[in-house]
């Protein structure tokens, strides 16, 4: 996944995306996307997706543990 691909082009542990756009684009070229865009569009979508999980998670725990 995206994780792996970010250590292999950095040789190092690393869990943020490159700030350079040359690297960005080597990274989304090596997971199949076209071109960096489409990578952060991605991204932003997946983000979204889990923000939207945790919310219900948070909100729904909240509940159970104020009900009597």
């Amino acid at each position: 996944g995206l994780k792996s691909r970010l250590r292999l082009l950095s040789l190092t542990t690393r869990n943020d995306l490159p700030s350079d756009e040359i690297e960005l684009t080597k990274l989304a070229r090596s997971l199949d996307y076209r071109d960096s865009e489409e990578l952060m569009a991605e991204f932003r979508r997946q983000a979204g997706l889990l923000r939207e999980r945790f919310d219900a998670f948070t909100t729904s725990a909240a509940a159970e543990a104020s009900a009597p």
